[in-house]
């Protein structure tokens, strides 16, 4: 009974998150040019659940770092990828505790401008984000070696508004899903166990707002809040335009 729970309980506490800063829904490049950017993001997740009539509450959070390259394919249109090192963290898992180590994590997406004035532009971005965490949790004598992996689809649109001081400020509504799956093995009451399983999260509706900073003619900063019932996400960026 006790190592049945143990399994289970890792397995519903996986994480699903949304991982990488998403930046203005517009294409902010113009055709033929490129940014470097640099990007970190911090996410928090909540989740319960009930594991044989148990029920389970759980955090966890993840940081990550990452370097971006974007190019210009047309002034209202761009392309990007991102690769970097991002780390999952569950907390406060009913007496579990867990250590995690860094991992590669990358992805692309493209955005574009749909509509554009003097000082008000509406755009579409989306991106996807590939995953995995390695883990130890323990429970007294007892481990579990745990791996996920997985992506992360995020598709946002909304306004970007034109501002004197701040560059500009954008927001609007972010969808995103989660699939992946989890592979755990370890021994419990000196028993080897092992169990497999998938991460998987229903299209879920959020929203995300940010602020935009020049710093000078080829270098801009960014600042941005995604939100939704189950993930927060904190991020920030600093874009070389060359």
């Amino acid at each position: 009974m006790k190592k049945t729970m143990f399994v289970i309980a890792i397995m519903v506490g996986s994480r699903v998150w949304a991982i990488a800063p998403l930046g203005p829904t517009t294409s902010t490049i113009e055709k033929g040019k490129s940014t470097l950017a640099f990007e970190y993001a911090h996410g928090k997740a909540e989740y319960t659940g009930k594991v044989l009539g148990l029920r389970l509450k759980a955090k966890a959070k993840s940081n990550a770092f990452f370097g971006k390259y974007a190019y210009g394919v047309a002034d209202d249109f761009e392309v990007f990828g991102r690769l970097g090192l991002a780390r999952l963290r569950g907390e406060d898992v009913d007496n579990v505790s867990e250590t995690a180590d860094y991992e590669f994590a990358y992805g692309f997406g493209a955005k574009t401008t749909l509509a554009a004035s003097d000082n008000l532009s509406w755009g579409l971005l989306g991106q996807v984000t590939w995953w995995r965490s390695e883990s130890t949790e323990t429970l007294g004598a007892d481990y579990l070696d745990e791996i996920d992996k997985g992506y992360t689809i995020q598709v946002a649109t909304g306004p970007v508004f034109k501002a004197n001081i701040i560059e500009s400020f954008y927001g609007g509504p972010l969808l995103y899903f989660t699939r992946g799956d989890v592979d755990v093995k370890g021994r419990i009451v000196g028993v080897p166990v092992s169990a497999d399983g998938d991460i998987e999260q229903k299209l879920q509706l959020g929203g995300y707002v940010g602020a935009c900073l020049d710093l000078g003619k080829s270098l801009d900063a960014n600042i941005e809040y995604q939100f939704s019932a189950d993930n927060k996400v904190f991020g920030v960026g600093l874009t070389y335009i060359f």
